[in-house]
């Protein structure tokens, strides 16, 4: 497989090694200088010299939208998947001929949650808690946190879009968000003009009462699930690998996260789509942030 990777920041930097394990060969459009792979400027550029079979993009969230009109002019045929969240605001792709378009919401690949959604088939869910928190400045080694896009709102920063993973499997177990309310913004003394945290209540369609918590605060870094059933309690720690149900440990995943990537990648070029972000999925997903953070400035619930 020929692949192509637009944007070599972290997450690029972590796509371009796992298709380079997978025997893939990689080409990137980045302005840094790296002896790993070929590099160019543009996607054009890159275009004019390959054809490619799989496309990732993996640029900042504001620049994922003129990405994907740029292969759709280039009249690309093969597979794309895009870094979530899918745009930084809402927008409206032009037709196109992509045999597919997926969103990288790589958690859907954890073997923590795919057990924890097989097991609650056919269950009833009363209620859904999320936690994530990272403390931005120690999140990635090597970088200044406030060069960083997170820590910029007009580069689609902040942790609805950085840490929109949450959103996105709330609604994978719960179904469609009928309506929401919140209370987030900035208010740490973190060098930001993102929002760093949120906390997050919505009534779902096959779960009333979903609540989650999302930050850039958190020394001691948190990544969690619990899901109340009216018959079992489920737990999942994504840090530690560990799968609880009733209280009883049922699986322990210690590489769980980090396979993810390697599963999703895998999945993409072998055509297994079904646990994979669809991109109507991913316009669900900006919508949602948009409505949160409309019931943040009205103080009240919003309707989807």
């Amino acid at each position: 497989m020929k692949c192509l990777i637009v944007g070599y920041g972290s997450i690029g930097k972590k796509h371009s090694h796992v298709l380079h394990d997978l025997q893939c060969d990689v080409d990137l459009v980045t302005s840094q200088m790296t002896n790993d792979f070929s590099c160019y400027s543009s996607i054009q550029q890159a275009f004019e010299n390959n054809s490619y079979d799989y496309v990732v993009i993996a640029n900042e969230t504001y620049l994922h939208f003129s990405a994907l009109t740029t292969l759709i002019k280039l009249r690309f045929q093969g597979i794309v998947l895009v870094e979530k969240p899918l745009f930084s605001t809402k927008e409206i792709l032009p037709e196109n001929k992509f045999k597919k378009l997926l969103v990288a919401y790589n958690l859907r690949f954890s073997q923590l949650l795919t057990t924890a959604k097989k097991f609650l088939q056919g269950e009833e869910l009363i209620s859904f808690s999320a936690n994530v928190g990272q403390y931005l400045p120690t999140w990635r080694k090597n970088t200044d946190y406030r060069a960083s896009y997170s820590a910029k709102h007009a580069q689609g920063g902040g942790v609805l879009n950085d840490l929109s993973h949450e959103l996105d499997y709330s609604l994978w177990f719960c179904g469609k968000s009928l309506a929401v309310t919140a209370i987030g913004g900035h208010y740490s003394n973190l060098e930001i003009d993102s929002d760093d945290i949120y906390s997050v209540l919505m009534q779902c369609e096959s779960c009333p009462i979903v609540n989650i918590q999302i930050n850039y605060l958190d020394r001691s870094t948190r990544r969690d699930i619990l899901i109340h059933t009216k018959n079992h309690s489920i737990y999942i720690d994504l840090i530690n690998g560990v799968l609880n149900i009733d209280g009883k440990e049922e699986n322990r995943y210690p590489d769980d996260i980090k396979n993810t990537y390697k599963l999703q990648h895998q999945s993409a070029l072998t055509g297994d789509y079904q646990f994979f972000c669809s991109y109507e999925e991913g316009i669900n997903v900006v919508n949602l942030i948009e409505k949160i953070t409309e019931a943040n400035h009205m103080k009240t619930w919003v309707k989807l």
